[in-house]
């Protein structure tokens, strides 16, 4: 009986150049795909930095944790969102629609969060979770509920702060 690591050349496939060069190109467009991220993050910084006004709202430096804010309207937020239901890349899920009109208080912001269908943390800018606002875990399609109580994620410009009176 002789040793397996002289085996493992008749072990292994050999590919062939077309795979290779596949292989390659897969890299290749990854690589450039990380360039042109890392880019367009550049220049989103370059244009709110040369000019704060363009990007930046007053709701997003005002809301902080502790305070009081109302979720806006299902028709106002239903005018904000696109074909996917998503606004500046915050997905409006129907079960939220139920806290729309209602007042809370803001538990914290969100800088980065973990991306269970992608396994990676993700950074992100202008989110909210709400004090006890959070997924009931009941499902169409399943017979049991979830028992996660997951936060939902609120964007700044769904909510209006409530000045409190006494400043």
């Amino acid at each position: 009986m002789s040793c397996q690591l002289t085996n493992i050349p008749e072990v292994g496939i050999e590919k062939s150049l077309s795979y290779i060069y596949y292989q390659k190109l897969i890299r290749l467009l990854q690589k450039i795909k990380g360039m042109v991220f890392s880019l367009k993050i550049k220049l989103k910084r370059m244009i709110s930095s040369s000019s704060p006004g363009l990007l930046s709202n007053n709701n997003r430096n005002q809301i902080k944790a502790g305070d009081m804010v109302k979720v806006k309207t299902k028709k106002e937020i239903q005018g904000m969102l696109d074909e996917r239901g998503k606004y500046k890349g915050c997905s409006f899920i129907g079960r939220m629609y139920e806290y729309c009109g209602n007042t809370y208080k803001v538990l914290k912001d969100v800088n980065y969060f973990y991306d269970e269908a992608k396994q990676k943390m993700c950074k992100c800018r202008n989110i909210i979770l709400l004090e006890e606002v959070t997924c009931t875990g009941k499902q169409k399609l399943f017979f049991e509920a979830c028992d996660r109580s997951c936060f939902y994620f609120w964007h700044v410009d769904w909510l209006e702060r409530i000045e409190d009176g006494f400043n």
